[in-house]
């Protein structure tokens, strides 16, 4: 635009710097300013006005006040909306006293009226700051201004009294509210009801939720889950269950944190076949069970001395179908820490997830820790890492395992031998690749190998890679597993150049 010269208009232009602050793109304004003032174009009072909130909001009130000062030196008139700017920039910065300071004197000297909007800004940075008691006297003097407080300003003070556990005075202040004719909503009775269970008067709470009904404000499900939650934890099922009728009866789906408190507090209660119900139920309306509905139903099997259950959530758990990785160790490791005397499924699951994301570190640690902790990597766990490192194409590492596999008398399974095939395919008749196999399955081992045919020629991508393995490596092959090979008639498919040497 500057550099053609192309004229804008003033309303286009402040229509510009609107779009542009909503895009909290607060430097580029600033930036559009000094251009504008290196061009000679003149300023206005809006383009001010978004200045200074561009400097607050960047945690810079000093050059908002700087700004200021060419408001004055303009001739400009100041209004209530650019104060409210800078004291929310000083609320901001966490720095409410000089926000109040700013306030009190603009009212004492009469030169600003407050609105709303300031008294609001002022209240809630007030609230912040712990000083409710300065927040209801700012609340009650906005008559003064002959205007009342607001729902957001009652709402921000009530949540701020809960908080402090003075649950009686937010509902002396909620009967203040309809003497003013502001009907509370939804938020209100959430800071009400949050309060109530969060000092155990789960009755009271429950109150309430009958309260609103009757007033028709509509409970979300915010509402909700602080009363199941509470209910769950005093023991409380049958109301839960109650709650729950109203809760549907409204339109309002449970979510997880729902039936995560609700499975708690059959847990509490010992109920673990409700509890599994629930989790069920759960998985049904597919909603993925997340790191506490596990941690709930392990803990809750574990207190009542069913590990073998506990050890099967795990094994079963979807957190590593849903990409919840973190999660996925954060259960294991609670799982650890419970001195369960893990067996090698447990170990098998996890490091079956983490090759499947190539966590191959990971498992390498994992593999340690099994030895130290007595429970020793079985023929499954070493096909299962010795398959993740021929994906990622380390040898070095396969013929590692390779060598224990040997010293533990295990050997490869039907679908490692088949990787190994599909491996020829790409490389070819490679000598090191070869002899690497024939270390990897080796041939004093008569039968160590109960080799499955069908799965390996199910998974096979190439019959022709697929012989060379197995008759490279023919000595080590059971007589069993060469009936099979016949019963299928593949023999026919060697090729000639592949018999054992």
């Amino acid at each position: 635009m500057v550099e053609t010269r192309s004229c804008l208009s003033v309303i286009h232009f402040n229509q510009l710097l609107t779009a542009i602050a909503r895009m909290k793109q607060y430097s580029t304004i600033i930036s559009l300013f000094r251009l504008t003032r290196e061009l000679g174009i003149p300023i206005n009072e809006y383009k001010l006005a978004v200045l200074i909130n561009c400097f607050c909001r960047m945690y810079r009130v000093d050059f908002g006040f700087a700004v200021l000062r060419i408001f004055f030196k303009c001739g400009y008139k100041v209004d209530v909306a650019s104060f409210n700017t800078l004291i929310n920039g000083y609320i901001l910065q966490d720095n409410t006293v000089d926000a109040v300071k700013l306030f009190l004197r603009l009212t004492k000297e009469g030169d600003i009226i407050p609105n709303e909007v300031t008294y609001g800004t002022i209240i809630n940075g007030l609230c912040k700051l712990g000083n409710t008691t300065m927040a209801v006297q700012l609340g009650r003097s906005m008559q003064q201004w002959n205007f009342k407080p607001n729902i957001v300003i009652y709402s921000t003070i009530i949540d701020n009294l809960c908080k402090e556990e003075n649950i009686d005075d937010a509902f002396s202040l909620l009967s203040k509210m309809r003497e003013w004719n502001v009907m509370p909503n939804v938020v209100t009775y959430n800071s009400l009801v949050d309060g109530l269970c969060k000092l155990g008067r789960w009755l009271d709470a429950t109150r309430s939720l009958g309260d609103m009904i009757e007033q028709n404000i509509i409970p979300n499900v915010i509402t909700f889950s602080m009363l199941v939650d509470t209910l769950c934890n005093e023991g409380k099922t049958k109301e839960v269950e109650g709650t729950l009728a109203i809760m549907i009866r409204r339109g309002e789906e449970p979510n997880v944190v729902i039936f995560n408190a609700l499975m708690d507090g059959y847990c509490l209660q010992g109920s673990m076949d409700k509890a599994k119900e629930v989790f069920n139920s759960l998985v049904d309306k597919d909603l993925e069970p997340n790191l506490r509905s596990y941690n709930i139903l392990v803990n809750g099997y574990c207190k009542r001395r069913n590990i073998d259950k506990a050890m099967h959530l795990f094994r079963e758990n979807r957190l590593w179908k849903v990409g919840k990785i973190d999660d996925a160790l954060k259960l294991f490791s609670s799982i650890s820490a419970k001195d369960l005397n893990l067996n090698a499924k447990i170990y098998d699951t996890m490091i079956s997830g983490l090759c499947k994301e190539a966590l191959l570190d990971e498992v390498e640690e994992l593999l340690l820790q099994m030895e130290g902790g007595g429970c020793p990597p079985n023929d499954v766990t070493y096909n299962i890492v010795a398959q993740a490192f021929l994906k990622t194409g380390d040898n070095d590492k396969v013929m590692i395992l390779r060598q224990e596999m040997i010293n533990r008398n295990f050997s490869p399974d039907a679908s490692t031998t088949s990787m190994l095939a599909d491996l020829l395919t790409v490389d070819g008749g490679d000598g090191k690749l070869l002899q690497m196999i024939q270390n990897l399955v080796p041939r004093d081992t008569k039968t160590k190998i109960g080799l499955n045919i069908d799965g390996i020629t199910r998974s096979c991508k190439n019959m022709d890679a697929l012989f060379k393995v197995l008759f490279f490596c023919s000595s080590a092959v059971s007589e069993g597993s060469k009936r099979e090979v016949g019963r299928i008639s593949l023999y026919r498919f060697v090729p000639k150049d592949c018999s054992p040497p």
